[in-house]
């Protein structure tokens, strides 16, 4: 795959002398490397056809090298479950901003106006009035869109 868009960290995204110096450096002998144009949707029928540029890279295992250390993609409290989760700024902000969405959903009944719930939220000091209505609305429209998206996407 692309080396160029592979990683989405860019001090990720090596050039081909990097890469070669990685694989060198991790038990293969230098490498034989090919580079080759070739055409990419090139039809007739499309304008849409260019020239990608491919690397091949071929190389022997000359030596074993240590395992690198395992990458820790999630925190050992979400792996094991038995750790306590901790109250992450990131999750205070969700809890507060999960129990105004709860709270505008329990205000559906088919007889409340947009205004009607941002008052109510105003009245129960979630938000200011000057946030409240615009925040119903948002919510609402995002609720409306999902509802309206065949179901899977």
């Amino acid at each position: 795959g692309s080396l160029s868009f592979a990683q989405a960290l860019t001090s990720q995204r090596y050039s081909l002398e990097e890469t070669l110096a990685i694989v060198m450096d991790t038990g293969f002998a230098e490498p034989d490397v090919r580079e080759d144009d070739i055409p990419y949707m090139c039809s007739p029928a499309s304008r849409h056809g260019r020239l990608e540029n491919v690397i091949t890279i071929v190389a022997d295992k000359t030596r074993s090298e240590p395992q690198p250390a395992r990458h820790r993609a999630l925190p050992d409290w979400l792996i094991s479950g038995t750790q306590p989760v901790p109250l992450l700024p990131a999750f205070e902000l969700q809890t507060m901003t999960t129990r105004i969405y709860a709270f505008i959903m329990g205000m559906i009944d088919g007889r409340r106006s947009i205004r009607d719930m941002a008052k109510l939220l105003a009245d129960q000091r979630l938000m200011s009035r000057d946030e409240a209505e615009p925040a119903v609305r948002n919510f609402l429209i995002r609720m409306h869109e999902d509802s309206q998206r065949p179901p899977g996407l």
